[in-house]
């Protein structure tokens, strides 16, 4: 699925997450980084796992394509936002 969407030329960011994701209240520890990201999984809020969908979606100016795998165990400071602003097209 992921190819067809790639290939479709619309602007896409696919989320994978490493760890498990619960129902537990969000620390704001999200580390996110590219598809190449190699991390402790740890656990993930599904709250702060879709807020971080919701930012991906609405980014300005969207992204032509783009993969970010996010973990728990991030450093609390450094906004979605700005991790996100480093990720790189693919």
């Amino acid at each position: 699925m992921e190819d067809r969407i790639a290939r479709s030329g619309i602007p896409y960011t696919f989320v994978r997450t490493l760890g498990e994701v619960v129902d537990a209240p969000g620390k704001g520890e999200l580390a996110i980084g590219p598809r190449s990201a190699k991390a402790a999984g740890g656990q993930l809020s599904r709250n702060e796992v879709a807020q971080l969908c919701v930012q991906a979606t609405l980014a300005s100016p969207p992204k032509r394509g783009r993969i970010v795998v996010v973990t728990g165990g991030g450093k609390a400071g450094q906004s979605v936002a700005e991790q996100l602003s480093q990720i790189p097209e693919v």
